[in-house]
């Protein structure tokens, strides 16, 4: 995926390309493992880049929790990180 984005740092615009490569694979029918490479391109200062990976657990089929960790590629982004999530779909919103 490739996005721009044009931030308001010190009350000057900076604009921001963001490359991001995602690779998700399934191992058994509710558990998926996913790798992920994204990087900031900022107009003014140094780059972020960053290594993603971790496992997804589907509850249900609309509801999942994951656990993930990372670790900076470049000396602007995070020398490392974890998390866990969680997240939800919500069908036919407008009825549809």
């Amino acid at each position: 995926m490739q996005s721009v984005f044009w931030y308001t740092e010190d009350g000057r615009r900076n604009l921001t390309w963001e490359p991001t490569i995602y690779i998700e694979k399934e191992i058994t029918k509710p558990w998926d493992a996913f790798a992920e490479y994204a990087g900031d391109f900022a107009q003014r200062g140094g780059s972020k880049q960053i290594a993603h990976l971790g496992i997804a657990y589907r509850i249900t089929p609309r509801q999942q929790v994951d656990f993930h960790f990372g670790f900076g590629l470049s000396q602007a982004a995070p020398s490392r990180f974890f998390g866990v999530g969680y997240s939800f779909r919500i069908d036919k919103l407008w009825g549809r």
